[in-house]
């Protein structure tokens, strides 16, 4: 199996669930996804188990997968336990700037200028970006590697939370108001800035 033909799979389908073409509790079938590829079961397979494993969906044996249902009550859970995650991502990145902190602002600036004509996933996705350079100023590449895929997730719930557009009002706001405190090198108010931007995601999924 191509390693490189799993991975492009596995991108496929997460931007499929990201942007909500695929929705909660859909049902995604190996051999629907091998006629529309042209892959063989293996690689689709092997996709399917690592979405499975990051909790997008849950594999069922000889058919494929459900994409995941889950409850207000653990949508919350997993919110409350993201705020924490990026309050001190954000408190890192403000306290230490790795990568050059100039460098690394001017590209905040730079993702957070064009917002016009975006749908909502790319404005989520591009969010996601901000994010990750957050993470990359907080200088703690382990930490990145085990919970910056959680942003992904949020994502994933955002979009899932309506059948038209999800509400994204101040979203962009929310992300200057992040970039200005991290610019400037305020732990606290980095902090603040992040749990403010998580809790408005997740009130987005759960009002």
């Amino acid at each position: 199996m191509s390693a490189n033909k799993r991975d492009t799979l596995y991108d496929e389908l997460l931007c499929r669930l990201i942007c909500g073409k695929y929705r909660f509790g859909d049902r995604i079938i190996v051999n629907d996804l091998a006629a529309e590829t042209g892959a063989s079961r293996q690689p689709i397979g092997a996709a399917l188990n690592a979405l499975a494993v990051e909790g997008y969906v849950r594999v069922v044996p000889q058919v494929g997968c459900d994409v995941v249902h889950p409850s207000p009550g653990r949508i919350d859970d997993f919110f409350r336990c993201l705020v924490l995650v990026e309050e001190e991502f954000a408190g890192l990145a403000a306290a230490r700037g790795e990568g050059g902190r100039r460098t690394i602002i001017v590209a905040m600036r730079t993702l957070a200028g064009e917002w016009d004509g975006l749908a909502d996933s790319e404005k989520l996705l591009r969010g996601k970006e901000l994010l990750d350079i957050v993470h990359a100023m907080a200088g703690s590449p382990l930490i990145s590697q085990k919970f910056g895929s959680l942003i992904s997730m949020a994502n994933f719930f955002v979009m899932q939370s309506s059948d038209t557009a999800p509400d994204l009002r101040g979203f962009q706001d929310r992300l200057n108001g992040l970039i200005e405190n991290v610019s400037a090198g305020d732990v606290e108010g980095s902090k603040a800035a992040a749990r403010i931007h998580i809790e408005g995601l997740a009130k987005s999924c759960l009002s």
